[in-house]
């Protein structure tokens, strides 16, 4: 199809919409589509552009081969509809995979971009754009602009009247910095902490914690002038905001009061202290340390990783001695971002990790680290909580994963669970033993109301080949499990797929589905058929399953394909009759060394290679 039918199949299907900045979506295409043209793209990516948001409207990839769309721009707009709407939060990870589409979905971003305004409306697919532009070598978006110049001479004495409320002011002062921002912020907060609406507090506390933590245009001395006003604070968010300024003002804080901050009993002012201590540690900040990381209370989780973190940076003996007490805390176990200390400390934490089976606070953690230490004596344990614990897909994960057959009943039983997570989390899990009921229960899970669940079951049969399982994928062959039942019917080899297997190469919409039907028909002995239709993507499949069929004696049809007008059905004809040893060929695919398309040339001259014959 030409792009002037595309382009009025597109202007069809978006007929009456609507562009988000007022416009006609069709307009929005049409300079999606000078953009690629822009960037030297293909015909096929021009077509994809026209046609990218088309499946949002109803009309399919089947829909668009059916009215003569080519394979390669249905493939692209399948990959682009995926995610089509450029606003939503979503970052897509197929373009790094596929060049072509890459560069229309930067085009769409480029355009979505250019005509939303507003710096709130840049921030959300930005990533993506630069993640795009830097994989394509193309210039990346411009950056928001900045916030309009505020004038806060008159913000500075504002006060809020009746029924108003501190926050645009507040967020404008923020926005400003400068030597006026933060005591303007403060005496807000002053006025506030005691008598203000808790939205007010919230807000202003908000923008004090920002300025503090990034004091672009705030002066130092301000920064210490709030540190030592609050240092003693019994507010524990002053104090902690005391800390932060000290930090912030790139004076050094004495080290004896920060390590007496250690001391406190909120966790934040530890944390806050914890960032704020640099450089080498000394005896007394090691044991203040440890005190931390001994602490038995799993609420202070952000403080024991704190505390681990800076021990870690000091080194040494002593900071070794003092992370092997860390108290092993559930939501922050010694083991997080350090997988090495599993496998250190293996003898001694394998039977504290069974124990702590029993602990609901580690049904989570626990499972975890067995799992990664594969440790077969923690089977019976797994298997024996698995059925009343909250956290089954931990459980049956760490099972999978240690890959003991004894854990079959077990995970057998989930397989029945009314919810259908907890069923495709067993069969991933039985996917990982090798033992015989594994297929019977794929083969069962094949007819599950759930298709997750049937697709899991397609998963593992394939994995799992096995001819108790050919009706069943047979029947998978009908529906959205097609290209992984045929795939699986590959290794099975049986016969009775071949009539499915027939049906699936000549008639199967999808470039997978036709694949896997063909790599199983050319492993399964059966008579030759011919196809239905003049389909050039079924006619190069076909050519190319001749070469894999000496029985059927395909050599004259395959030299008649050495004439084709299609570039990929000659190199295929020469790739099979190399493939077969076919010598009389020989002279005709010298021939083709000559051949317009590099394709072609490439595979006669391999194939000349192949049999000894000189390409020259």
């Amino acid at each position: 199809m030409g792009t002037a039918k595309i382009r009025r199949l597109a202007e069809r299907a978006h007929a009456g919409q609507l562009f988000v900045s007022g416009g006609l979506f069709t307009d929005h295409l049409a300079r999606v589509v000078e953009l690629v043209e822009q960037y030297g793209g293909s015909l096929a990516q021009i077509q994809a552009a026209w046609l990218y948001a088309v499946p949002a409207t109803g009309v399919g990839a089947v829909d668009l081969l059916r009215r003569g769309v080519s394979v390669r721009v249905v493939e692209m707009v399948d990959l682009l509809q995926r995610d089509h709407d450029p606003s939503r939060n979503g970052i897509s990870q197929w373009p790094r995979r596929d060049r072509r589409a890459a560069l229309v979905r930067y085009a769409v971003l480029t355009d979505w971009h250019r005509h939303l305004s507003g710096p709130d409306r840049f921030g959300y697919t930005s990533y993506e754009h630069i993640s795009l532009a830097d994989t394509l070598s193309l210039p990346r978006p411009a950056a928001p602009p900045p916030p309009a110049a505020v004038e806060i001479g008159e913000l500075v004495s504002w006060r809020p009247g009746a029924g108003e409320h501190w926050g645009p002011v507040v967020r404008r002062l923020q926005a400003a910095r400068g030597p006026q921002a933060l005591p303007a912020l403060l005496a807000a907060y002053a006025e506030t902490v005691d008598r203000g609406p808790a939205c007010c507090l919230a807000e202003i506390r908000s923008a004090v914690y920002t300025l503090v933590g990034t004091p672009a245009n705030v002066p130092s001395e301000q920064l210490l002038d709030l540190s030592r006003r609050w240092w003693s604070s019994t507010t524990v968010w002053e104090e902690r905001v005391a800390i932060k300024a000290r930090t912030a003002s790139r004076v050094p804080a004495d080290r004896t009061a920060l390590c007496a901050k250690l001391g406190s009993g909120d966790q934040w002012v530890v944390v806050a202290a914890i960032e704020a201590l640099t450089g080498p540690g000394d005896q007394t900040e090691i044991e203040a340390l440890r005190r931390i990381v001994t602490k038995p209370e799993p609420t202070w989780q952000w403080a024991h990783r704190a505390a681990a973190g800076r021990l870690t940076r000091i080194g040494g003996p002593d900071a070794a001695r003092a992370l092997e007490e860390r108290y092993l805390n559930p939501m922050a176990p010694p083991w997080a971002g350090y997988p090495e200390w599993l496998n250190r400390h293996e003898a001694t934490i394998v039977p504290v990790l069974i124990d702590k089976l029993a602990d609901p606070r580690w049904q989570a953690a626990a499972p975890a680290a067995l799992a990664h230490l594969r440790t077969a004596q923690a089977v019976g344990p797994l298997c024996a909580g698995l059925p009343t614990t909250a956290f089954k897909l931990a459980y049956m994960d760490a099972l999978g994963r240690i890959g003991d057959v004894r854990a079959v009943p077990a995970l057998l039983e989930q397989t029945r669970h009314p919810r259908h997570d907890i069923r495709d989390h067993a069969l991933r899990a039985l996917a990982h033993l090798d033992d015989p009921r594994v297929v019977d229960a794929a083969i069962a899970a094949c007819d599950d109301l759930h298709p997750v669940v049937r697709d899991r079951a397609a998963r593992i049969l394939v994995r799992h080949p096995d001819e108790r399982a050919v009706p069943q994928l047979l029947r998978l062959c009908d529906g959205p499990h097609a290209a992984r039942a045929a795939a699986a019917l590959i290794h099975c080899a049986d016969e009775r797929a071949l009539p499915t297997l027939w049906h699936l190469f000549f008639c199967a919409p999808g470039r997978q589905t036709r694949h896997a039907a063909g790599r199983a028909l050319a492993r399964i002995d059966g008579p030759r058929r011919y196809p239905p239709n003049p389909d050039i993507r079924v006619k190069r499949a076909y050519i190319w399953l001749l070469g894999f069929k000496p029985q059927w004696q395909p050599a004259g049809t395959l030299r008649q394909g050495l004439d084709d007008t299609d570039p990929i059905v000659r190199a295929r004809a020469v790739q099979a009759l190399a493939r077969l040893g076919d010598t009389a060929s020989t002279p005709t695919i010298r021939g083709l060394l000559t051949d317009p398309d590099r394709r072609v040339r490439a595979a006669a001259a391999t194939a000349l290679r192949t049999a000894g014959s000189p390409s020259a």
